[in-house]
């Protein structure tokens, strides 16, 4: 079960820390900071114990001869911050689409040239700034592509905006706040740093001894070389 804190929670309870609560003038500069704070620990989380606490999935479909699907249009993820993986579904196979990079570009821009038909076994994907580059490009064979992303750190507009911590660390970001609250006003921050320290070494220290992220499993088939097979019996050799 998630451990959801409210905007409006963490900005009392960094107040409290701040020794500034009931100063309203503070308000608006509070909310401000405690969003930085909030990418801080979200990245530190992710960081520390993988994309799993985060992690999303979401879909889409290949179309004949498209090789670029995009995170906004062909996944609708308005929010895409990191990749974690892409796997292809043909009805009876789920594969982990394998990466590949500009040595082997040329490879799977000639299967396109005449090649077999592709299959889910057969895709490559690179990472682009507005998408997923799959190659070869599809035929016109329909195949589901899963994408599995960490969105971007929740943007928390309202007080009853939410934010999951993981066992309360959002209390990292409340410390950090209370601390630039502190430096606006020029006061004393030492106790409230050694805090935040703290803090940030138990979340690293667990790092340790969390599980790792479950192994995926790939069907692989001997995709290329049936390909290398093919273009040498036609005379052109790849």
């Amino acid at each position: 079960m998630a451990l959801l804190r409210t905007r409006g929670e963490m900005r009392e309870a960094a107040l409290v820390r701040a020794d500034l609560d009931g100063y309203a003038s503070v308000t608006d500069a509070a909310n401000l900071l405690l969003q930085s704070r909030i990418r801080g620990l979200y990245d530190l989380l992710i960081s520390c114990h993988g994309s799993q606490f985060y992690r999303k999935t979401t879909t889409s479909t290949t179309v004949k001869d498209q090789s670029l699907y995009t995170y906004s249009g062909d996944f609708k993820v308005p929010d895409f911050y990191r990749f974690t993986e892409l796997q292809a579904d043909d009805g009876t196979a789920f594969v982990l689409v394998p990466a590949f990079d500009d040595v082997l570009l040329p490879l799977l821009l000639a299967a396109e040239k005449g090649g077999p038909t592709t299959s889910v076994y057969t895709y490559r994907r690179a990472l682009r700034p507005t998408g997923i580059e799959v190659r070869p490009a599809p035929t016109g064979t329909t195949h589901t592509l899963t994408l599995g992303y960490v969105p971007a750190a929740p943007q928390l507009d309202t007080d009853d905006s939410t934010f999951d911590g993981i066992n309360g660390w959002e209390r990292w970001a409340e410390i950090g706040t209370a601390i630039d609250l502190r430096n606006r006003e020029e006061l004393d921050v030492s106790s409230l740093v050694a805090e935040l320290q703290a803090t940030e070494a138990a979340i690293t220290e667990l790092a340790g001894t969390r599980d790792t992220e479950p192994a995926k499993v790939r069907l692989t088939r001997p995709s290329w070389r049936r390909w290398r097979y093919w273009r040498n019996r036609s005379g052109d050799d790849l």
